[in-house]
Parts: C-alpha cells; sequence; structure tokens
C-alpha cells in the first residue's frame, strides 16, 4: 500500500491507527532503544499511553517552555559568534540546540544529565539501526552478537542514568514534602504514576522519555537545519 495523498495519509493514520499501527519489524526494532513508548504502541496501549502524556503538550505548557527554547538559542548564537569567519556544521549544532532544550524541558534541573542520557541515545540508536537489518533470521536478537551486546550494555547505562533522575526527583519532594515532581515531562509524568499506579510504572516512564528525547529532538534538528539552508 502507497498513498500519496496527504488526505488519505491524515484518514490512515488518525482513523484507522489502531489497525495498522507498528509492525512486529519496527517494535522490535527499536524495542533496546525506545522500548515501549508511545511512538511503539498500538490500539488501547496507544490511546493509554497518549492520554498520560498530553497534559505535558497543552498550549499553556509549550509557552512555558518558550524561555528554555530562547535561553539555549541565545548560547547557541553567543558560541557562533565566537567562531565568525570559521566554518560551522550547522547540522550539529541544530541537533545540539534541539538536545539542549529537550534536555531542559524534559528534566528540568537535571538536563546536564539529560546532555549526558543524549549522547548515549544517539549511539544506542545507529546500532539498533545496525541490529535491525538482521532480524529477518529466527532467532537472530537472542544471540551474544556485537550489535546485542553493545545494545544491552548501552541500554543499562540509559537506565541507569534515568533511574537517578528519577530517584533524584523522587528524593526532593520527599525532603521539601511537596505534592508535585514538577512542570516538566518528567514531573507530570511522575504525577500521573502516582494517580494511577496500576496504569503507570517505572519501566513506562523510561520508555516514555526516551520516545520524546528521540522524536522531540530528530525531527525539530532536520527542520532546522533545512529552514537555515534555505
Amino acid at each position: 500500500l502507497c498513498l500519496t495523498e496527504t488526505e488519505m495519509i491524515k484518514e490512515l493514520l488518525t482513523k484507522h491507527n489502531p489497525v495498522t499501527g507498528k509492525s512486529w519489524l519496527q517494535q522490535q526494532g527499536t524495542k533496546g532503544f525506545i522500548g515501549r513508548g508511545l511512538l511503539m504502541a498500538n490500539g488501547e496501549a496507544w490511546h493509554h499511553q497518549r492520554h498520560m502524556a498530553a497534559p505535558a503538550f497543552t498550549r499553556d505548557r509549550l509557552k512555558g517552555y518558550a524561555k528554555h527554547m530562547v535561553e539555549c538559542t541565545k548560547m547557541m548564537a553567543e558560541r557562533l559568534r565566537m567562531e565568525v569567519g570559521e566554518e560551522v556544521e550547522i547540522g550539529e549544532e541544530m541537533r545540539r540546540l534541539t538536545a539542549d532544550i529537550i534536555s531542559r524541558t524534559e528534566f528540568g534541573s537535571s538536563c546536564d544529565k539529560g546532555k549526558e542520557l543524549f549522547s548515549l541515545l544517539t549511539v544506542l540508536q545507529r546500532l539498533c539501526a545496525q541490529a535491525t537489518r538482521h532480524l529477518c533470521f529466527p532467532g537472530s536478537r537472542f544471540l551474544p552478537s556485537k550489535y546485542n551486546r553493545e545494545i544491552k550494555s548501552l541500554k543499562t547505562e540509559v537506565e541507569r542514568l534515568l533511574m537517578e533522575i528519577i530517584e533524584s526527583r523522587r528524593d526532593s519532594v520527599e525532603i521539601d514534602r511537596s505534592s508535585s515532581y514538577g512542570d516538566d515531562l518528567l514531573g507530570l509524568l511522575l504525577n500521573q504514576m502516582d494517580r494511577n499506579k496500576n496504569n503507570l510504572n517505572v519501566q513506562m516512564i523510561m520508555d516514555e522519555c526516551k520516545t520524546f528525547f528521540f522524536t522531540g529532538h530528530e525531527t525539530t534538528s532536520l527542520l532546522l537545519t533545512w529552514t537555515l539552508m534555505l
């Protein structure tokens, strides 16, 4: 099936998403990278996860993120001003910019660990893409191949960093006796977990954080790069 009409594509992706969904190959190819986040969910799981994440993307909430976007952009502009006359890889600069912004909006005061997380996810994405080529061979994902070992090691490191951020947020709430984990994406998901313990757990939160880090950074950095080139 190949669709090129925008209205038909819109209808397929909105009205028939539970039917079409993500294929087994897509889900297995990204399992070690973003797990079972919203991007790879199907059917009822997709509806449930979308409902959980929606409060982070309301108009008022996005307006609140603008200060982070402006601050990060100013820092990049100052850095580039120091390199006048030098050749600049604008694609890499846009990747750094979007990673900085997402680190701040997703993890707030833990944005330094978010940047470290971004570096690990970039490598993990490449390894998972390479390993996907072998999925057509039965049982290949269970073999202790070089790719599978590296993916497992990096995934463990990514989730260790995420757990440190989550535990730090929990400790802050406990010490300050606060009822809220913050208004960034991680804080909203943790608040949702406290209210819906049966429907959301720490692993799901980590998968959603990885998903939004990847999807938000990749598409935005490419769009900004293309816009500047035009």
